[in-house]
């Protein structure tokens, strides 16, 4: 089941949680059922059983990284990294262009989705380089396992020509990082496919952070021009039982990727 906007605002959100550690001896369990507490819950904290109200407003005042004892329980202070950042709760149709404020490809949350933005950094596939760099061998064909494909590379850019059939790669506006029980589905814009243009990202997995690098194709036999800052993909959220290895775990090759557009890596 796709999650709705109200999940996604409140995940999106910068909390500390409060994980409940009970001693058992010298030895300390995992947390129990029901003691996992989110700050503006105050009620979850404020019924726990034997606590004085000192010892809640102590818990409650505790900084990401702290903890503090009880008794024989441990409370910890856990920053939950926010699942899009920067986030946009509104849906945004408008931009400034060129000094004109104009539609565009709209980005921000919408009923069961998010809509993230292409920012203003892009590599296009050179096929001139890549010609060039092939000179002598057998053959023009790329080489999945053994080439790097040479991109030439837009920084700080407003926008970008495509040439026909030209593929090129964009970078998200925004970082994401997935909780460990959640994956998302990555869906292009209408928009862009009724112009003929192709965008692609592969499923983002449970556990995996970063910004999201976006597969770009122009089909048509004519150029066209692509800017930065419109909104490109809708990510579509599904919840499922905690993963027992997440994307993280795993050591994935694309963990953690930078604000700049990520070529294959092998």
């Amino acid at each position: 089941m796709f999650k709705p906007d109200r999940w996604i605002r409140q995940q999106s959100q910068q909390k500390i949680t409060y994980e409940c550690m009970i001693k058992a001896g010298d030895n300390v369990t995992t947390p129990l059922a029901g003691q996992r507490f989110v700050v503006g819950d105050r009620s979850a904290i404020l019924t726990h059983t034997g606590l004085s109200k000192e010892a809640r407003e102590k818990i409650l005042a505790l900084q990401a990284g702290e903890e503090t004892e009880f008794e024989d329980v441990f409370f910890y202070a856990v920053e939950n990294k926010p699942l899009i950042s920067p986030f946009v709760e509104n849906i945004v149709r408008t931009m400034e262009v060129n000094g004109v404020v104009t539609k565009i490809p709209s980005y921000g949350l919408s009923s069961y989705g998010y809509d993230i933005r292409l920012g203003r950094h892009f590599k296009v596939f050179s096929k001139d380089a890549y010609l060039y760099s092939r000179k002598g061998r057998v053959g023009v064909a790329v080489d999945l396992l053994f080439d790097e494909p040479p991109y030439e590379e837009f920084e700080d850019a407003d926008y970008v020509v495509l040439e026909p059939h030209t593929v090129a790669l964009g970078v998200s506006v925004e970082k994401i990082c997935m909780p460990r029980n959640v994956s998302a589905i990555c869906m292009a814009k209408s928009t862009f496919a009724r112009f003929g243009v192709i965008l692609d990202v592969t499923p983002l997995e449970a556990g995996w952070e970063g910004y999201v690098t976006l597969e770009i194709f122009n089909k048509n036999p004519f150029p066209v021009t692509i800017y930065s800052g419109v909104g490109a993909m809708q990510l579509m959220f599904v919840e499922g039982e905690t993963c027992d290895t997440s994307y993280a775990d795993r050591g994935g090759k694309y963990m953690d990727q930078p604000p700049v557009p990520v070529t294959p890596k092998m």
